[in-house]
């Protein structure tokens, strides 16, 4: 979720599925409501190993910043991709 540009959180998929379990009529309501705190941040020149370590953890993402901006999203797939790519 951006404000202005600047992620200020995440709404997971498991975290949608719960809101519309609970109450459906939660869909029309602002994503601040129920969205969770934003996604890590990494520069993009951290190494395979490092990011490695944080897609261990509890986040299925990072967000990659170049030049102090937000270039793009890297999820656990597409590491596990590019490490099987590279065999």
């Amino acid at each position: 979720v951006l404000d202005g540009g600047e992620p200020v959180g995440k709404v997971t998929d498991s975290r949608l599925l719960a809101v519309i379990l609970d109450d459906a009529s939660l869909l029309e309501a602002p994503v601040s409501r129920y969205q969770e705190p934003p996604l890590p941040r990494i520069d993009g020149g951290r190494s395979t190993a490092e990011i490695l370590k944080l897609l261990g953890g509890k986040d299925a993402a990072v967000l990659v910043e170049e030049h102090g901006r937000v270039a793009g999203i890297l999820t656990r797939y597409d590491l596990i991709d590019y490490v099987q790519q590279s065999r």
